[in-house]
């Protein structure tokens, strides 16, 4: 939040906002496109007054955590099926009662013919490629 609060007021201007992801956009070798600036602001300014409070801003970050959270959890179902979850790190894990089949292929009930994953320490997990997931 202090990062984009420049002025130290305890609020985000739009001004200030466009001021900042137009650095982040420039330090990362990237075009900054103002209207994308311009709808995050505007959606995380719940009561529309033209700043972002404190409040605001912790808001709209939990709302893209947990966003975050579901796209991962929905890739993982994609990779092991239906039994498995984001860990909250970097991999898929199969959930309490499931470990991976033989093939680490998919999240089988416990005991059911599944040989776990082996030299994973015991834990049913596999690691997520975020740039295969456009991150």
């Amino acid at each position: 939040f202090g990062v984009y609060d420049v002025d130290s007021s305890g609020g985000i201007s739009i001004e200030e906002n466009h001021k900042i992801d137009q650095q982040q956009a420039q330090e990362a070798g990237q075009p900054f496109d103002e209207k994308q600036s311009t709808d995050s602001f505007k959606t995380t300014d719940e009561n529309s007054d033209g700043e972002v409070t404190l409040s605001e801003f912790i808001q709209a970050m939990l709302t893209q955590q947990h966003e975050a959270v579901a796209m991962y959890n929905a890739e993982c179902q994609k990779l092991l099926g239906p039994h498995s979850i984001f860990d909250g790190v970097q991999d898929c894990a199969c959930v309490e009662g499931y470990e991976l089949d033989s093939q680490q292929q998919t999240c089988v009930p416990k005991g059911g013919g599944g040989q776990g994953a082996g030299g994973l320490g015991g834990l049913d997990k596999l690691a997520l490629d975020p740039k295969s997931m456009g991150l």
